[in-house]
């Protein structure tokens, strides 16, 4: 289950959030040539964030290659992988592959693509 917090400062501000223990931070991009990747770090006492950068394998660049292209240009019966799409899983995949070794209770993603935070948002 995600759980979107509102900053609405005071309280609420986000180096107070940040530091409290169990809290997950993950900055997460998708490239769409090359691959994907991002840090996770475990709050101020955390002092070796997670990094995880990967290439994409060659049927997903292609995948990405084909959505980009106009309907009349792409191969028939091609995948296709839209950028929201990949920058939503990295962002899953950065947290799954932090949980292995960063315990947290609460996670906070970062990203730059307004599609996949609407899509974490609504989960």
């Amino acid at each position: 289950m995600v759980e979107v917090i509102r900053f609405m400062g005071g309280e609420d501000s986000p180096r107070r959030v940040l530091y409290e223990p169990g809290v997950l931070l993950l900055v997460s991009d998708a490239s769409g040539h090359d691959g994907f990747g991002g840090w996770a770090f475990a709050g101020q006492a955390d002092s070796r964030p997670a990094v995880l950068s990967a290439p994409w394998p060659d049927d997903v660049r292609e995948a990405l290659r084909q959505f980009k292209l106009p309907a009349a240009q792409r191969t028939p019966g091609a995948a296709l992988l839209s950028m929201p799409a990949a920058e939503l899983f990295t962002t899953v995949a950065l947290a799954a592959a932090a949980a292995t070794i960063k315990p947290h209770t609460a996670v906070i993603a970062v990203g730059d693509c307004d599609p996949a935070a609407r899509a974490l948002d609504a989960a």
